[in-house]
């Protein structure tokens, strides 16, 4: 119902290498458009293979092995098959580290650290292209649902900061509803494996998302939700399965724990 709202709406390519996007309005109309820097990808493939090799090698939970909100990566080290985790781990901690460069030079030290990992080209293509369609849709309902852009954003009031922090949540569900081919005035989810994988990259990309500002001691604006928060919206939102709340569930666990693990490359701090 969104379509002509956003069919036409210019995306510019700005010559850029930074992992950003923004939806933007026209100084001198109304309308409005999506921005995005050249390389874009380059840092958005790194956190597709990263999370998702963090999900691929966590070990399953179960009677003998249950997953503790203060575990630590090395205690998953010895359950069968979670070896290359602590490797994933520690190239989540580059990644994170590196965030802020060019994408690059983001892209390259990633690349570096997985060497000698076991690699899926094709998970790593499946989750780039998800988590890039979900950006670009978020970006789109932005335009699509009219939302507000403030300029400044430094003079707001209370009503305005609650507002923005509902454009979000918004403009995530927007963005996995179209993803998963649900109508937009429809709250009923037709949940199936490929719905559950869609939904699980845009979980693993903001657990990604609020590693980051964690381990780099970021503030986010007081009119920007957190990552954990937009992940916890959305699984609420479209009413996720369980086996979908777990594996998320579990997956957080890991990407928390790795905050204060030992996992870290050898020889460089955590920043």
């Amino acid at each position: 119902s969104h379509f002509s709202s956003i069919a036409l709406v210019p995306i510019i390519i700005t010559p850029r290498f930074r992992f950003e996007a923004f939806a933007c309005q026209f100084q001198s109309s109304p309308r409005k458009f999506i921005q995005l820097p050249f390389g874009f990808l380059m840092a958005l493939s790194s956190i597709a293979e990263v999370s998702s090799g963090i999900y691929a090698n966590a070990p399953i939970p179960g009677a003998d092995t249950p997953l503790e909100p203060n575990a630590r990566i090395e205690d998953f080290v010895a359950l069968p098959g979670t070896r290359s985790l602590v490797g994933y781990c520690r190239a989540l901690h580059i990644l994170v580290a590196e965030l802020d460069a060019p994408t690059v030079q983001v892209y390259g030290a990633v690349q570096q650290s997985l060497e000698g990992l076991p690699r899926a080209r094709l998970r790593t293509i499946h989750f780039t292209h998800v988590m890039g369609v979900f950006l670009l849709l978020h970006e789109l309902g932005h335009v699509a649902l009219d939302h507000w852009i403030p300029k400044p954003t430094d003079t707001l009031n209370e009503k305005q900061r609650q507002q923005l922090l509902q454009q979000e949540f918004h403009a995530d569900t927007f963005a996995l509803k179209c993803l998963m081919r649900i109508p937009a005035g429809s709250t009923d989810v037709p949940w199936d494996r490929v719905r559950e994988m869609h939904c699980l990259c845009v979980a693993l990309l903001l657990l990604t998302l609020e590693f980051y500002i964690r381990q780099t001691k970021k503030e986010l604006p007081e009119f920007y939700p957190s990552f954990k928060a937009r992940k916890d919206q959305l699984l609420d939102s479209l009413g996720a399965t369980s086996r979908l709340r777990k594996t998320v569930e579990m997956s957080e666990v890991i990407f928390m724990s790795a905050l204060t693990s030992q996992a870290t490359p050898e020889g460089s701090p955590v920043v």
